[in-house]
């Protein structure tokens, strides 16, 4: 799955993948005893849901500058699923004086 997440390019889609991943490492604590699975779990996984993270907030960004209606529901899709958007929109309103 991770694998597929690196290679998936829709936002909304890889923010599901995410939350899969993470859902799954917390359900399944003992998956980073796997040496094979180890790097997965305390690397990977937060690397790639730090990526999308960014991502979105990035996109939700440009999208609410060029008034894109569409990327900004994506944004917002992505952010909640990742429960990020409180936070996110957060800093923006922090910032708003600068857009």
């Amino acid at each position: 799955m991770t694998r597929r997440l690196e290679t998936t390019n829709e936002l909304v889609k890889r923010s599901e993948m995410v939350c899969e991943l993470e859902a799954i490492s917390a359900e399944i604590p003992s998956l980073k005893d796997i040496e094979c699975m180890r790097e997965t779990v305390l690397a990977t996984i937060p690397r790639l849901a730090a990526e999308v993270r960014r991502s979105a907030a990035s996109q939700l960004k440009s999208s609410l500058e060029s008034l894109s209606a569409p990327l900004v529901s994506s944004s917002v899709r992505a952010l909640r699923n990742l429960s990020s958007y409180d936070t996110t929109v957060g800093v923006f309103r922090n910032y708003d004086h600068l857009l």
